[in-house]
């Protein structure tokens, strides 16, 4: 069943699909004569018309480059085509604020879209396995910078000032982070996800970092013991407090 609703792009569904079988066939034979698989017609277009003016070698925004690996196999670049196929499908790419005559048309969308998913699905099949990722680092970058970073900031996170430096100097971050990993509500349900052993292998690093120097370094807070007041401090603190003068140098009691 084609992935483009038929009821709302009736003639786009029908080159969509027709453009999708070609790529396909040409995506087998190049598999077959060992040539690398590269981008071509119609997201190529679509990602040097709508796409690379953002993500290129020296805008890399959400730190994604999309220009250079235009040429590049796609085999080698598997995840990154699995998360442009998420946003365009989407619509998430370019962004909701570009102007409405900068936009793709919704069939270059569709186009594009079909095309794209039809070569990850074929390059899937026995090539392509998970690997378990432990590092935060690891995951933020494949995972949350696409959303949290300086120009997005989703739940008003941004993960590219802090991915950088040491957990213990963004621990509220941090701690935010494993809560949202341990619900398993981040990344969205909708979004490319870390298998459960991922999820799992960063959760216990995360909290063993933290719990680490909770307990080398403790804070418990201020330690300082309370004291009594010097004569000049008491009569200053009743004059302020109660707006009374009184002569703190005479004993109170007689």
């Amino acid at each position: 069943m084609s992935l483009i609703s038929r009821k709302k792009y009736p003639l786009q569904t029908l080159a969509a699909s027709v453009i999708a079988t070609i790529g396909i066939l040409s995506f087998a034979a190049s598999t077959t004569s060992g040539k690398p698989i590269t981008i071509d017609s119609p997201l190529r277009s679509m990602i040097s018309n709508h796409c690379v003016s953002c993500h290129n070698p020296e805008k890399t925004k959400g730190e994604l480059d999309l220009e250079s690996i235009l040429d590049a196999d796609m085999s080698q670049h598997f995840e990154t085509w699995d998360e442009v196929a998420w946003m365009l499908d989407e619509r998430e790419m370019p962004p909701e604020d570009t102007p409405p005559d900068e936009l793709p048309t919704e069939s270059e969308y569709d186009l594009s879209t079909s095309w794209l998913k039809q070569q990850l699905s074929a390059l899937g099949e026995g090539h392509h396995t998970e690997t378990t990722i432990s590092s935060k680092l690891g995951v933020v970058k494949k995972y949350c910078i696409s959303c949290h970073n300086a120009d997005e900031k989703e739940g008003g996170m941004n993960f590219e000032t802090v991915r950088s430096e040491e957990i213990l100097e963004n621990t509220d971050v941090w701690e935010r982070v494993i809560k949202k990993l341990e619900s398993r509500q981040m990344p969205p349900t909708d979004r490319q996800r870390p298998s459960e052993a991922t999820y799992e292998a960063v959760l216990a690093n995360l909290i063993g970092t933290i719990d680490k120097s909770a307990t080398d370094r403790p804070d418990p807070g201020r330690t300082d013991t309370f004291r009594r007041l010097n004569r000049t401090e008491y009569q200053n603190a009743i004059r302020d407090l109660l707006a009374v003068d009184v002569d703190a140098a005479t004993p109170l009691l007689k």
